[in-house]
């Protein structure tokens, strides 16, 4: 686990290939198989379940919990992902909180640069139901 860190500092990895790719990350915690796998520069993320945030590259501010949370992450921010695959299809969303145990078929974010999730969208002064 963090196999290629180079100037990381203050990670915790556990789980085989947890952090693989973290080169100059700080301040990360990926504790399951695969949790974090290409991450490479992000900071104050954590990622906890099997394959939760596997692309995530540089996205920071993070919390994915839940096997496949935020699994389709690459540069997303300051998300919150509560259950299995939660946020599964956001990329580049930002500032989203999502809880789910959905199949793949639905009830997942559709990540977006303004931010918008479904079901449960947060404007970091109260929860409401937002329409893409």
């Amino acid at each position: 686990t963090g196999f290629t860190q180079t100037f990381a500092q203050d990670n915790t990895f556990i789980g085989f290939d947890a952090g693989y790719s973290v080169t100059t990350g700080n301040d990360l915690t990926f504790i399951g198989k695969n949790a974090g796998f290409s991450t490479t520069s992000a900071t104050d993320t954590t990622f906890i379940g099997t394959t939760c945030g596997f692309n995530n590259t540089t996205g920071f501010d993070n919390t994915f919990v839940g096997e496949e949370s935020g699994l389709s992450n690459t540069t997303g921010r300051d998300n919150s992902f509560l259950g299995e695959d939660a946020g599964y299809n956001n990329t580049t969303g930002y500032e989203n909180i999502a809880f789910s145990h959905a199949d793949r078929s639905g009830g997942k974010i559709n990540g977006s640069q303004s931010g918008c999730a479904q079901p449960v969208y947060s404007d970091r002064s109260c929860f409401h139901r937002k329409t893409c």
